[in-house]
């Protein structure tokens, strides 16, 4: 029988919804079809590879509820995929990354992230050094 931490690991990336969401209070709500985008005014895109497209992991960094609404819509991103990263995570998934592919398209998610929201996310990223955070152009 596998320990939970292997269960966890092997669960990566966790669930992904199909539709774009909002993160609010240790809780996400599905955003209908026909739904307004939410207001984004003063927030950063964060693409958003692996799990930090599932609402499970996003609640679980900003479980504190200090951090406030994240919007979090779905997304088609053109001439990269997404693909293993080299190394493995300290609850020991082996993440996601971007690569550069020519002609592919990937659907994914952007974190819309506040100043704060956005220091979390570095705090929960960039600890071992595996991660950088960059502009795409």
């Amino acid at each position: 029988m596998a320990s939970d931490s292997v269960r966890r690991a092997l669960s990566y990336p966790f669930e992904i919804p199909s539709r774009s969401y909002v993160v609010a209070g240790g809780r996400y709500e599905e955003l209908p079809d026909s739904a307004l985008p939410p207001d984004v005014s003063g927030r950063r895109p964060v693409l958003a590879l692996g799990s930090n497209q599932s609402p499970q992991r996003l609640i679980e960094k900003f479980k504190d509820g200090t951090f406030g609404a994240i919007p979090v819509i779905r997304a088609r991103l053109r001439d990269f995929d997404i693909v293993y990263s080299a190394h493995v995570a300290a609850y020991g998934s082996i993440p996601a990354t971007l690569r550069h592919c020519p002609g592919a398209a990937v659907t994914l998610f952007v974190n819309w992230l506040d100043e704060a929201q956005l220091a979390r996310m570095h705090e929960t990223e960039t600890a071992t050094g595996n991660y950088r955070f960059g502009r795409l152009d």
